[in-house]
């Protein structure tokens, strides 16, 4: 877990010469916090500042998708759609995913010209329906979406 990364997108940044040597020493990343990927390698070749030309590893990642992910390297495209997903909210991010994962397609314009919303409404419209139409009620209701009116909550009126 990266400490302090506050759920943004992080990596762990080693190198191949530290890990080849038995060192793990390295560093979570928060790549909101470092901004553009200019100032994200240079944090990078700064936490490894005693090696002449570090080639980074990048141990381990969290809260970007795991398609974006390698051990050998981030280009700036790749960073530049992590932070673009970390600027979408839970819901949202879940929404991505699930969009990749069914289109094979991770352009965000895309997304957003697709994606119509959560649906948090259905229970409710579908209590109605089950109350006038068949008698029986839904076991949960949301807020302003009660029995039909008149309806005493046992529309069939069984015991």
């Amino acid at each position: 877990m990266a400490d302090g990364s506050l759920g943004h997108p992080s990596v762990y940044v080693g190198t191949y010469l530290k890990y080849n040597d038995g060192d793990l020493f390295g560093m979570w990343v928060d790549m909101v916090a470092c901004g553009d990927y200019d100032t994200f390698m240079e944090v990078c070749h700064m936490l490894h500042a005693d090696e002449e030309d570090p080639e980074f590893m990048y141990q381990d990642y969290e809260n970007f998708p795991e398609s974006w992910y390698s051990e050998s390297g981030i280009d700036e495209d790749t960073f530049d759609k992590i932070i673009k997903f970390a600027e979408l909210d839970e819901d949202d991010q879940e929404a991505y995913e699930a969009f990749v994962d069914s289109f094979s397609e991770d352009d965000f314009d895309t997304f957003k010209e697709r994606y119509m919303g959560k649906l948090d409404f259905f229970l409710g419209p579908l209590s109605r329906w089950s109350d006038e139409s068949y008698g029986c009620r839904a076991t949960a209701r949301y807020p302003g979406m009660g029995s039909p009116a008149g309806s005493s909550g046992n529309p069939a009126g069984r015991q």
